[in-house]
């Protein structure tokens, strides 16, 4: 699936998965456990992001959890309805394969049910890239 036919397909739907996936956490206990040991961990060491939003139920998660949460997405439709959703959270359209983030500038990365849209031979480079907008634990 290219960038565009995905964008365009989570353009398309944005409405509908929000309304469908924003209280998705309420009913996955491992997802939430996974989430309260990351907010923990990364907590007064800076920003997080959530990679691959959608309608933002991760960051509001991490952001109720004491986290400085912040989200990207490939679909502006997916940013509006996460914007719309989680007022206090910011958001913006992004692709994960040159993310629009300062290199180190991100203490953690979630990235929930998102890298399955790149094609198996991008995979290290968008891992690369992950890596370059993150900062040791030792430097943030």
């Amino acid at each position: 699936m290219t960038t565009n036919s995905t964008q365009h397909g989570y353009d398309q739907v944005a409405a509908e998965y929000a309304d469908r996936f924003n209280h998705e956490l309420d009913y996955k206990p491992f997802d939430r456990h996974l989430l309260n040991l990351f907010a923990e961990l990364t907590n007064g060491q800076g920003t997080v992001c959530d990679i691959g939003c959608g309608p933002g139920q991760i960051a509001r998660f991490l952001h109720d959890h004491g986290a400085q949460a912040m989200g990207i997405d490939l679909s502006p439709q997916m940013v509006e309805q996460a914007q719309r959703l989680h007022r206090a959270i910011p958001f913006q359209a992004g692709d994960m394969c040159a993310l629009p983030v300062e290199d180190e500038h991100l203490a953690g990365i979630t990235a929930f049910y998102s890298i399955i849209h790149i094609p198996r031979a991008e995979i290290v480079n968008v891992l690369q890239e992950f890596r370059r907008v993150q900062c040791l634990p030792v430097g943030c």
